[in-house]
């Protein structure tokens, strides 16, 4: 037997290596698609994962949260949950192909976006699968198993990515490695869950396969908020424009998107001891979240000033000179994502005392507003528009989380928390504009030492704060007192 702590601890360190080392094999992908295939190619493909992302959850119902949960209550009833939950995205899964091309006739999108959009959503029957046996693991908390089948997974795809396009295959064969790809894991999972695990099936019951799917809607509504809050810019800026516009978006946007890992793992670590605290008081809460947000700001802030100086370097390095209507997007939208690292405690904190309704609440509202804003801003302004309708969201979305945690918590002190981080970020980026002259690998590391510096000279680091971070990642690895065998 593994004690807990020992446990969870080992969990951690493997979940938090797998999900840097998948965002660089994927992010690796995305610089390789968006290098060999023309912008529109990427743009269709852009449109198209976003698409099937959200016709997914239709399909995967929520079911996995759902998994995750019964199976660490109740390790018994994993032929139950297992069983239960791949026939219903089974049954979805292939009701969604037929639905999906009907869909489609009643769009004016292009016969080749539709073929890519069809070929992805073959993959949702082996995803469905392999995502429940994923939450299967994650339920038992054999972490170890989610985290190499995380890496392994991203690195297959880039591998058959690459043999594809070097082989001439196109955009088609690209579509198919996602299906291939989730294909094979499924299998390979599902023969290690055969040898690791006791009973994996049992004969489902009709009654409680509904009651069931009845208890995964919340979890899918609270997901689709999510996925249609990140992804509708891709489809009305497709629908508005044309797949080239997605394309020179798309570029600007997973750069952005490769950066989201570093608030949520932060606040991953977070979390638990916002949950601890939260029993003897509020005021803990507020004061732990205040200076979590110190962190964030100088952490984020930098990115933003940075990105701004080199984003051309940055898009001509990675993307080529094809994507150069990428660059001014880009400098527009990395600020939704310093945005992001500001307000990313609220959420948090929000749950930690019980109040996540207004967490939904606040995504809500930050759909609505991102779609008016993209109606108004995309038919003049394009790409550049929908990376002002992005970045102004999230100012929209910040307001009120500051604003509802200020309500249910306290408030929290924003501008003493971000003064000095966007005094030493704008020195840094000053000194980037005046050493423009030299490579960007040393910018970026002569960038990182200078803000380093700045903030040490105004007093913003100090011994407290190292003290403070490790205080606040302890409990993240000791958050359970159960052992696993």
């Amino acid at each position: 037997m593994v004690s807990g702590s020992v446990t969870t601890a080992r969990n951690s360190t493997l979940l938090l290596a797998s999900q840097v080392f998948a965002k660089l094999a994927a992010f690796a992908g995305v610089i390789l698609l968006a290098r060999i295939l023309e912008v529109d190619d990427f743009g269709i493909l852009s449109l198209a994962l976003a698409v099937t992302g959200i016709v997914s959850l239709f399909v995967e119902l929520g079911l996995d949260q759902l998994m995750i949960r019964e199976v660490a209550r109740d390790h018994s009833r994993i032929p139950y949950l297992f069983t239960s939950a791949s026939l219903i995205k089974a049954s979805l899964a292939l009701a969604a192909l037929p639905i999906t091309i009907a869909a489609l006739r009643l769009t004016g999108l292009s016969s080749v976006s539709a073929t890519i959009i069809i070929i992805l959503t073959f993959a949702m029957l082996p995803a469905g699968f392999y995502h429940s046996l994923i939450a299967l693991f994650m339920g038992l908390e054999r972490m170890a198993y989610t985290a190499l089948a995380n890496s392994l997974g991203e690195l297959l795809r880039l591998g058959l990515i690459a043999l594809v396009l070097l082989a001439g295959y196109g955009l088609e064969g690209v579509a198919w490695t996602y299906v291939i790809s989730v294909s094979v894991l499924a299998a390979a999972m599902t023969a290690v869950a055969r040898m690791r695990l006791r009973g994996l099936y049992a004969k489902p019951g009709a009654r409680d396969t509904l009651v069931m799917a009845r208890e995964a809607l919340p979890f899918m509504f609270l997901g689709l908020f999510f996925v249609i809050y990140f992804k509708i810019d891709f489809i009305m800026l497709a629908w508005m424009k044309d797949e080239t516009m997605v394309g020179s978006y798309a570029a600007a946007y997973r750069l952005m998107e490769s950066l989201l890992f570093v608030p949520a793992a932060f606040m991953g670590a977070v979390y638990p001891t916002l949950s601890r605290i939260s029993s003897t008081g509020r005021e803990a809460v507020l004061s732990a979240s205040g200076k979590t947000l110190r962190y964030m700001a100088m952490i984020g802030i930098p990115v933003g000033f940075g990105t701004m100086v080199l984003a051309d370097r940055i898009i001509l390095l990675l993307f080529g000179d094809a994507y150069s209507g990428s660059v001014l997007p880009l400098r527009i939208i990395i600020w939704a994502m310093v945005l992001i690292f500001l307000n990313c405690v609220c959420p948090v904190g929000l749950n930690a005392v019980g109040r996540q309704s207004l967490s939904v609440l606040v995504t809500g509202v930050g759909i609505i507003v991102n779609v008016m804003l993209n109606l108004v801003l995309i038919p003049p302004y394009g790409a550049v528009g929908t990376s002002i309708a992005t970045t102004a969201t999230e100012i929209v979305t910040s307001a009120l989380f500051f604003f509802l945690f200020g309500r249910s918590i306290g408030s929290l002190r924003l501008l003493p928390a971000i003064y000095k981080p966007v005094i030493a970020g704008g020195f840094m980026a000053v000194c980037l504009l005046l050493l423009g002259f030299l490579p960007l690998g040393v910018l970026v590391a002569a960038g990182a030492a200078i803000y380093l510096l700045a903030l040490i000279l105004l007093r913003a680091l100090g011994r407290a704060d190292l003290d403070l971070a490790l205080s606040l990642a302890r409990p993240a690895f000791t958050r359970h007192n159960t052992t696993v065998s």
